[in-house]
């Protein structure tokens, strides 16, 4: 049985006032707290990590578009759950031209050529959104991109395109690639024009 006169956890420090109450830092040891913080929790990630920040990201709006502009909540991506694809609109719906887009779409305005951008998630096939699609009726999709870039961040180039190309045949799509390297007038126009 505990006795009378204990305080409890409060009771102990009941008008105690601690010694460094109302004290001000000095601007050399904020900046000596602030150096001894970089860094932290900043050393190498495991591929799985990775993975799981990049999921938590996905759908959160980019610098650039604000924070409120084509925002996809990222619940939409927790356990597993797949966007639905007005989300995945909203989502595209931000998303700037590359330059590699825009020096193919003035080709094809150039040339008069039935092709128009759609990478903005006008069109989703399967789940997939393709940067270009013909306009006469015909299902041929195209897809723009920087080698560099698929090599690395989509599991390889190969990879990428069976994956493209898997899906949108599945919806009766043709699907046609120009890298970097391609797409400059004459190869464009020999390939649709």
């Amino acid at each position: 049985m505990p006795s009378n006169n204990r305080l409890g956890i409060g009771g102990f420090t009941k008008g105690y006032t601690p010694w460094n109450k109302g004290g001000e830092l000095s601007d050399e040891h904020r900046a000596k707290i602030r150096k001894s913080c970089v860094g932290i929790n900043q050393g190498p990630k495991s591929d799985e990590t990775k993975k799981k920040i990049s999921l938590a990201k996905m759908g959160m709006p980019s610098k650039k578009a604000g924070m409120k502009t084509g925002y996809v909540p990222k619940s939409a991506f927790k356990k597993g759950r797949i966007p639905t694809q007005e989300e995945i609109k909203k989502c595209l719906a931000r998303r700037e031209k590359s330059s590699l887009e825009i020096k193919f779409e003035n080709i094809i305005k150039k040339h008069n050529l039935p092709y128009k951008f759609v990478g903005n998630g006008e069109v989703i096939i399967g789940r997939k959104n393709p940067d270009f699609v013909n306009t006469n009726g015909k299902k041929i999709a195209i897809e723009v991109f920087y080698n560099k870039h698929k090599n690395v961040f989509r599991g390889g180039l190969d990879a990428w395109k069976a994956d493209r190309e898997k899906v949108f045949k599945s919806y009766g799509w043709n699907v046609l690639f120009f890298s970097e390297i391609q797409v400059n007038e004459n190869d464009v126009i020999k390939a649709i024009g």
